[in-house]
């Protein structure tokens, strides 16, 4: 049960939900996310499939490209995640999930300095973000800068432990 619960936090920080039904052209739209690493490849495969009938400018494509990404990082699949995240990017700049995301590629490479910089962004586009404000927090902590790294954790460990328990589950823990 609490492994469900956290699949689904993930799912939530992909902030897709409205995938679902594609209200512009008043026709359903299919799915392509997955709760954990035994569906990622099947949602990757469908998120491919709606990203070919989805034009540049489509509202939706961006959303699918972190999904995808997403999934991509759940079977370790780091640079392609990251390709993912920059084209969200590049698409809607403004977007702080996007930063977020590919923040934690960064991370997973050991790049630090532009993991922390990418949660900065997040964090200047939507201060609310509290995975961001914790993942900052637990790269602060492996880059060396453990007192800010731990008042980052201790911001987001006050408004709950969602953020521990996703940041747990992807086995980055400070």
């Amino acid at each position: 049960m609490r492994f469900r619960f956290i699949a689904i936090i993930v799912f939530c920080l992909a902030a897709v939900g409205y995938l679902a039904y594609d209200a512009a052209r008043d026709r359903p739209q299919p799915r392509c996310d997955s709760l954990d690493a035994t569906s990622a490849p099947g949602a990757i495969k469908a998120c491919t499939a709606l990203l070919q009938t989805l034009s540049a400018s489509d509202g939706y494509r961006t959303e699918v490209l972190i999904n995808r990404g997403i999934d991509y990082d759940m079977l370790g699949q780091y640079d392609l995640a990251m390709a993912d995240f920059n084209a969200a990017i590049k698409l809607k700049p403004k977007l702080g999930a996007a930063y977020r995301n590919r923040a934690v590629e960064w991370h997973r490479k050991g790049d630090y300095a532009a993991a922390v910089a990418d949660y900065d962004e997040a964090l200047r586009l939507d201060p609310s973000d509290v995975y961001a404000l914790y993942g900052r927090g637990v790269t602060r902590i492996k880059a060396g800068d453990t007192a800010n790294g731990k008042a980052d954790i201790a911001a987001a460990n006050a408004q709950g432990p969602e953020a521990a328990n996703v940041y747990t589950l992807m086995k980055m823990q400070p």
